[in-house]
């Protein structure tokens, strides 16, 4: 799913992840999501209102002057959570469900996501999950005394590509202008609508549940504040050619040509002097063989859209699925849209088979297995690759030296807080240990509690695809105790019993890791 070839998906692989709202029109008395939320359509301006136990959308007020060409959804306000508190920006409740796989359906699936559960089922993608579960705050007393290691500078864990390769190996400096939504994160929402398929509803209120899943999932996941804004026309723009002349319905063909007559037509109807992304959207009922997720636009330098990070969405239309066209689903969305646009690539590995399939000779086959949105295409990403990008602060890394000794506190990667997220042990300047607290909470709150632990992984810059040894796995590799059985699948995900528990260890290049506490507050971690 690199940018170079995208669409020859990871999408065997199994999901795991929702966040909770309810949309409808917007009008007076329907319901909304939350309180203090607002919307402007048709020059009137709704606010999200508590109702006796309901939200409903408040008594419209006349805006003067409001554009009604081109409304933004506002995001709810982001602040930058207390170390000890987490805040979260769409649902805080606990999941009472445990699940003993992804392929469980989610009892708790808020309403307006119920039928894409139903459908992802009917496909095989698995129950992915539609909200976001806040974790257990962190925990005021432990048993074991922490002892921490004296820290490097987190500078010198920040080891690089020394190649310099987009789409490999997302690098601290950003050398390609990828996506960084902690330091912008405007996108213009483009819908377009052609002469073999047309609209007469408004695309605020037909993608309004994704945009407000895209927006949610930006707010929730990283724990360096976004503010995403998304801006939705309220109407479909006319292309004026038939939706076959652009093959929508092939992702592996670029979009150049469609971009070349968006300049000449649509594109000055936008101001994208500050936008970073631009989303194009169809009509809603388009067949799901007319049009698919694309990323690939070829080069945009000659047209109106220089620059930006451009996404064809595809159609949320449920109907048959056509290859791996499953664009109702909002997590490919995400997978590409941010994860992808941000320069992340994917960690699946080409050894992954059937749930029965034996352990490969080479571990490095399996990649991260069925951890990180990178390798399962739903969930969060793992720490690694939030703190590339920005979105884990350097005071959330603990950065060690192999000879290091002590004890780490590691607070659960999809818990949102200040607190240490990860530990990096730099091994080499291209080569490092990564561990992380893996728990059923955020977006992740569907892996089976049987997978929950201390995950421990190699990230390795010059070990990428086409050289350096590594079949797949884009330099990320999960490490495995070695008394785990020989079958990839346990726990219902590839690699779902690599963690350790409490009480275990593992040695890494010589470096020895055991977890001597472990609880939801996520796991002391012992090195050396």
């Amino acid at each position: 799913m690199k940018k170079i070839f995208i669409f020859a998906f990871s999408i065997c692989l199994i999901g795991i992840l929702n966040p909770d709202s309810v949309f409808g029109a917007v009008k007076t008395g329907a319901t909304c999501t939350r309180v203090g939320a607002t919307s402007t359509v048709l020059d009137k301006k709704y606010t999200c209102i508590k109702s006796g136990k309901k939200l409903i959308w408040s008594k419209a007020i006349s805006v003067k002057g409001a554009e009604t060409s081109q409304v933004t959804i506002q995001a709810p306000a982001t602040t930058r959570p207390d170390t000890s508190t987490a805040v979260s920006a769409t649902d805080t409740k606990t999941a009472e469900q445990v699940f003993a796989s992804f392929f469980e359906r989610d009892l708790g699936v808020p309403a307006i996501w119920s039928d894409v559960q139903d459908w992802v089922l009917k496909i095989g993608l698995g129950a992915r999950p539609y909200r976001y579960v806040q974790g257990a705050p962190a925990k005021d007393s432990l048993v074991t005394s922490i002892s921490k290691p004296v820290s490097l500078d987190s500078n010198q864990c920040k080891i690089e590509d020394p190649a310099g390769r987009q789409w490999q190996m997302p690098s601290f400096i950003n050398r390609f202008n990828s996506y960084r939504p902690t330091k912008s994160a405007v996108v213009q929402v483009i819908p377009l609508q052609f002469t073999d398929q047309l609209a007469n509803s408004n695309p605020q209120i037909d993608y309004a549940k994704y945009i407000d899943f895209y927006k949610s999932f930006l707010i929730n996941s990283s724990d360096v504040p976004i503010s995403p804004e998304y801006r939705v026309p309220d109407h479909y723009f006319q292309v004026g050619f038939p939706m076959e002349k652009y093959s929508l319905s092939d992702g592996h063909v670029g979009g150049h040509l469609l971009l070349e007559d968006l300049s000449k037509s649509i594109a000055q109807s936008f101001n994208l002097s500050d936008v970073n992304q631009v989303l194009f959207l169809v009509p809603p009922m388009t067949p799901t063989n007319k049009a698919v997720q694309k990323m690939d636009f070829g080069n945009a330098d000659d047209t109106a859209f220089r620059g930006k990070n451009l996404y064809l969405q595809g159609t949320p239309a449920l109907g048959e699925r056509f290859q791996n066209a499953w664009t109702a689903d909002p997590w490919i969305t995400i997978h590409e849209l941010i994860g992808h646009q941000m320069d992340l690539d994917d960690t699946f590995g080409a050894g992954l088979g059937s749930h029965t399939q034996t352990m490969p000779s080479d571990l490095r086959d399996l990649g991260t297995g069925s951890w990180g949105n990178m390798a399962g295409v739903t969930g969060d990403f793992l720490i690694w690759q939030k703190w590339t990008v920005g979105w884990e602060y350097d005071s959330q890394i603990e950065c060690l030296a192999p000879e290091s000794k002590g004890t780490v506190l590691i607070s659960p990667a999809t818990t949102k807080s200040l607190n240490t997220k990860g530990v990096v042990i730099k091994l080499t300047g291209t080569r490092a240990i990564v561990i992380e607290s893996q728990r059923s909470t955020g977006y992740n709150f569907k892996i089976p509690k049987a997978t929950n632990g201390a995950l421990v992984y190699i990230v390795e810059m010059k070990e990428v695809a086409n050289g350096g040894g590594m079949p797949f796995g884009y330099g990320l590799y999960v490490q495995r105790p070695v008394n785990r059985p020989n079958v990839i699948w346990q726990n219902g995900m590839a690699l779902g019993d690599a963690t350790l528990k409490q009480g275990e260890s593992i040695i890494v290049e010589g470096v020895k890791i055991s977890v001597v506490e472990a609880g939801d507050f996520g796991d002391v971690v012992k090195i050396g």
